[in-house]
């Protein structure tokens, strides 16, 4: 099924299934927000935004935390479910407070240097 959302197929469509992603725009605060976390529904069902944004911040913005928040979430997922199914777990999470130290200037002058390669 995660295929065929991906790819839009049209007999799932009948079902109610769309390939047509829900998008959100948020002003990132300078200063004020912390970090960006995405998951998907097979980690936030049983781990809450609370919890995960919890042991990002004292475990700090790294794979091996992710890893160890998708696993509590894979845990909690198989002793919930009455067979081994185990929805997907994605989580990707993005330190704003580093992301956003850099100046506006170095990207557009980074964009510039790429742009001087492709034409090598």
């Amino acid at each position: 099924m995660a295929l065929s959302r991906s790819l839009g197929a049209s007999v799932a469509a009948a079902c109610g299934v769309s390939s047509e992603p829900e998008v959100a725009s948020v002003r990132i605060a300078r200063g004020s927000d912390e970090m960006l976390i995405l998951g998907t529904d097979g980690l936030f069902e049983f781990c809450s935004t609370k919890e995960v944004a919890t042991r990002l911040c004292s475990g700090g913005v790294s794979d091996e935390v992710l890893e160890e928040v998708c696993a509590i979430a894979r845990r909690r997922w198989a002793r919930s479910s009455y067979n081994d199914t185990v929805d997907d777990i994605t989580a990707i999470a993005v330190s704003l407070e580093k992301s956003l130290s850099k100046p506006a200037e170095d990207l557009e002058e980074a964009e510039g240097e790429q742009d001087e390669e492709e034409k090598v």
